[in-house]
């Protein structure tokens, strides 16, 4: 079986990274890619900008005050602006030459993530002010560091485009970093990421060489953090980090690829009427209340550990208060909820290995009724409908999965193999354009007449 395929590569180079040479007679065929992607570049940007203009939308721009997220858009176009990303990104390395290429991956990429960090950890976008400029002097005052370092260090990250220098030694914000500023879920996922994902990435080839020695299951996280929990649970459990994890997580919520939209448009949720929805591992309660402001019938209930469940309460709106419950729930005991219609697991399996995965799911059992669903919002690995934008995705979250949770994005045999390990089926596979992971439908039948795919 096959899924729909959502998008159309370059005929003639890859954007997985590889690239399919045409048939040389010549030493121009590097000259001939340079030129596809660059058409390739000007088609996209041009599909996005129109509609950009005739929607009214603001074009994106490097300068503070603009837009922050890319809008709403149709199948073709979404796809185009993936066609941009990886082409203007595949162009980049072309022209570089693979000696170069080697350097910039090896060297500045890290120094990037590593100078980010320094500006993030000693709180300098909150020091720059909203609007105007700050003098370095003051700049590194306020920051209680040395000036020459902040100089140095702000002055790199400028040609990221994180701060700029509109007057010499004048430092105010650009697009990014007045969001960072100014955007509490996109500051604490920069926190978490730099202060806890970063440092662990770091310690991959140690893990390896942990589990040949020891031959456990070690993770690059429990090397980093002296921890035997998977960062999920650590954090969740952690005061100093829980609030930062919350807030990384409503970040992949708005994110294009893993927005919460591809959840809400992309299943049926208007033809259950005043279904019993219970969003399990579900933090601080971003999907019911999302779910609840779509869907005025639906009942929903975040379940989740004691912290995240207590933030969720402390930041509840009043306006769907009587259609949305915060409820204490380990998802790794049974569960505690009743006449449930469909239990939402957004990006929690993927968390965990099979043995783990299959005692979640068997704890869904006793609150499943004969009808009740479980909607799995995960990726399906190795998709051959994916973007490669999508793909680019996909495989990072799976390396990010080995890393942080000693887990993996499973491919399609691997969730059918998984479900069935509980007596369960996968009935349908939901792929929405644009989104980076699919509605897994699961119910707890053994004969549900095959599996089908529908793609939006």
């Amino acid at each position: 079986m096959t899924t729909v395929a959502t998008s159309t590569a370059l005929d003639t180079v890859s954007l997985h990274g590889s690239y399919i040479r045409p048939s040389i007679e010549s030493a121009s065929y590097k000259q001939d890619e340079l030129e596809v992607l660059a058409s390739k570049v000007s088609a996209s940007a041009s599909i996005v900008s129109n509609f950009l203009k005739h929607n009214g939308h603001p074009a994106p721009t490097l300068q503070p005050g603009g837009p922050t997220s890319f809008p709403a858009a149709p199948p073709e176009v979404v796809r185009a602006r993936s066609d941009l990303v990886m082409a203007a990104r595949n162009l980049h390395y072309l022209a570089l030459w693979p000696a170069e290429s080697i350097i910039w991956h090896t060297a500045i990429a890290p120094t990037d993530a590593a100078s980010l960090h320094w500006l993030i950890h000693f709180g300098v976008f909150d020091a720059v002010p909203l609007q105007g400029t700050i003098s370095f002097p003051e700049l590194a005052r306020k920051c209680k560091v040395d000036l020459d370092e902040i100089e140095r260090i702000a002055r790199y990250a400028m040609t990221n485009h994180w701060l700029c220098e509109p007057i010499p030694g004048q430092v105010a914000h650009s697009s990014t970093s007045y969001l960072a500023a100014t955007d509490s879920s996109c500051r604490g996922q920069l926190h978490y990421q730099l202060e806890v994902n970063f440092p662990s990435t770091a310690k991959l080839v140690a893990a390896a060489e942990h589990r040949r020695e020891h031959h456990d299951a070690s993770t690059a996280f429990n090397i980093a953090f002296n921890s035997k929990q998977n960062s999920a649970m650590w954090a969740a459990e952690n005061r100093k980090w829980a609030a930062a994890y919350a807030e990384y997580m409503k970040t992949f919520v708005r994110s294009g690829a893993f927005n919460v939209k591809h959840l809400i448009n992309g299943y049926e949720w208007s033809s259950l009427g005043d279904a019993n929805v219970v969003d399990v591992g579900g933090n601080t309660g971003a999907i019911s209340i999302a779910l609840a402001r779509a869907y005025p019938r639906l009942r929903l209930t975040t379940q989740d550990l004691e912290e995240p469940i207590n933030i969720g309460r402390s930041e509840f709106s009043a306006e769907i208060a009587h259609r949305v419950n915060f409820q204490v729930q380990n998802f790794l005991k049974p569960n505690v909820a009743r006449n449930v219609d469909r239990f939402i697991l957004r990006s929690i399996l993927h968390d965990w290995p099979d043995e783990e995965a299959v005692q979640i799911l068997q704890n869904l059992k006793p609150a499943m009724k004969l009808d009740t669903k479980i909607i799995i919002m995960d990726i399906v690995a190795n998709n051959s409908g994916q973007s490669s934008m999508q793909r680019k995705l996909s495989t990072y979250m799976d390396l990010n999965m080995m890393m942080m949770y000693g887990a993996e994005e499973r491919t399609e045999k691997k969730w059918q193999e998984l479900v069935a390990k509980v007596g369960m089926d996968i009935v349908n596979i939901i792929t929405p354009d644009g989104s980076a992971v699919s509605l897994i439908e699961v119910v707890d039948k053994t004969d549900v007449g095959g599996l089908y795919y529908h793609s939006l």
